[in-house]
């Protein structure tokens, strides 16, 4: 796992992990956690693969994220809206 170094974005922050195969996003407005995604990579050279987005209507909380040794992805938090 690597730390992708925070961006600002606006007045807002954009922080991240990355891994071989995985990269979460997290959009941080205040101290609320806004938009969470993980994109997908084809392999350890990084090559884009896909987008996720999580989330609903109103504030999404991401809480932690991390992946195993067969590329599966966890995230767990939550959102409310639909």
């Amino acid at each position: 796992m690597k730390a992708l170094i925070p961006k600002l974005v606006s007045t807002r922050l954009l922080v991240g992990l990355g891994f071989k195969t995985f990269r979460v996003f997290v959009l941080i407005v205040g101290l609320a956690m806004l938009f969470i995604y993980y994109e997908g990579v084809a392999h350890a050279e990084a090559v884009y693969s896909f987008t996720k987005t999580i989330g609903g209507t109103n504030g999404d909380f991401g809480q932690s994220a991390t992946a195993d040794s067969n590329g599966n992805v966890y995230i767990t938090g939550y959102f409310s809206g639909t």
